[in-house]
């Protein structure tokens, strides 16, 4: 199976973001709209990126993400996904995420809501 997936035409609004999809495995062209609340301001492009991951998980062989990404986050990408991954630039400046994760995912169950407060 050589499934594949990409994100690009990337456009940013007001607390969210848009980008078109395209993914073989499902023979399906798509774009999704990303509305975030509340409005976190600018979103780095490593966060997008490692948010789209979690869709993908480890159901694609290649990955084609259109945003420029550190080092740390196409690295924490290709890892988690196990997929063959590609970006439009890979900067060479690393950030450090203080631990090894890179996001978390909230339910809206209680221990959700009690971690967010």
């Amino acid at each position: 199976m050589n499934d594949s997936i990409s994100f690009s035409g990337f456009t940013y609004s007001s607390g969210g973001f848009s980008c078109n999809c395209r993914s073989t495995k499902f023979n399906r062209d798509d774009r999704l709209d990303f509305v975030l609340f509340p409005n976190p301001g600018n979103i780095e492009s490593d966060a997008i990126a490692l948010a789209l991951s979690t869709l993908c998980g480890s159901s694609y062989a290649y990955i084609a993400i259109e945003l420029e990404v550190s080092v740390n986050a196409a690295s924490a990408i290709e890892a988690y996904t196990g997929a063959s991954v590609s970006f439009s630039s890979v900067t060479k400046f690393e950030r450090n995420s203080g631990g090894k994760n890179f996001a978390l995912n909230f339910s809206g169950g209680f221990d959700s809501l009690a971690a967010y407060s």
